[in-house]
């Protein structure tokens, strides 16, 4: 079983949203389909068929053990140097444990590495919209964390790869970058656990925080040209055109509200950080 191939594609699905079967191919490539590995997890032996009787010929067909799959992929999914398994296991326990043994089961069944995607991919966005709006209430410093991750991120992209694939990823998430996204699994693995933890943090809090509105957008907006900012970044952000600045804008937007007090910019940190998870 290739539990690293697993591994990333749960840390990459915590923020890909819908567009997981865009990566089949490019996964493909990547690793052979879980299950086809080797395990040290050796089968034990079964109930037989109806109708069927043990011979000296014929042992009994071998079955694995489910609890014990689960386990040993719980073990090997800890010991991955992957924050978001940790954190999953910390914060929503009952539901990483359903998650593990629905992918032991699969793991045991020869599951393809788009099967496990798509389960991943559902398992993570249910967590996300079910919990997402309590980011609202999250601690802003957790809030700066968050934030500041994704415009390093966006930036580390637009340098490495270029304003095309950028605004790739700014519109359509990590599918956006095909398999290139692997090589930037560490932030995205950082940003999944700190997502989560926030998430579980802020849950049940009263609302004392509201969604940004229009107003503090132009607010943030006003802050990016009064300081230097080019005018043009106001168009690339309302339009969203493919052929636009998208990237570079958004990294400025971002900079700008880091670089913000007072409760516009908590706001602004809030609303971002809760459409980061819940699309």
């Amino acid at each position: 079983m290739n539990i690293r191939i697993v591994g990333a594609i749960i840390a990459v699905a915590l923020i890909a949203g819908g567009f997981w079967f865009l990566f089949e191919p490019g996964l493909r490539g990547i690793t052979d389909p879980i299950g086809s590995g080797t395990s040290d997890e050796q089968p034990v032996e079964g109930d037989l068929a109806d109708g069927q009787t043990p011979s000296a010929d014929q042992p009994s067909a071998p079955r694995i053990d489910l609890d014990a799959m689960a386990a040993q992929m719980d073990a090997q999914l800890q010991e991955q140097d992957l924050s978001v398994f940790k954190a999953l296991k910390e914060h929503y326990p009952q539901r990483y444990d359903r998650l593990v043994e629905r992918l032991a089961g699969m793991a045991v069944g020869g599951a393809p590495a788009a099967q496990i995607a798509e389960i991943s991919q559902v398992f993570m966005s249910d967590l996300r919209k079910e919990n997402g709006e309590a980011l609202l209430q999250a601690d802003d410093d957790d809030l700066v964390e968050i934030v500041t991750l994704s415009r390093d991120l966006h930036r580390q992209i637009l340098e490495n790869e270029g304003r095309a694939a950028c605004n790739q990823f700014a519109l359509a998430g990590p599918p956006g970058l095909g398999e290139r996204i692997f090589d930037y699994l560490r932030p995205l693995d950082q940003q999944g656990a700190l997502l989560l933890s926030a998430m579980a943090t802020a849950s049940g809090r009263p609302a004392e925080v509201t969604a940004a509105t229009a107003e503090d957008w132009q607010v943030v907006m006003d802050r990016l040209i009064a300081n230097g900012g080019d005018p043009k970044h106001r168009e690339a952000l309302a339009e969203l055109a493919p052929e636009a600045d998208i990237c570079a804008a958004l990294v400025a937007l971002l900079d700008t509200t880091l670089s913000m007090d007072g409760a516009v910019a908590a706001r602004l940190r809030a609303t971002y950080v809760r459409d980061l998870a819940i699309n």
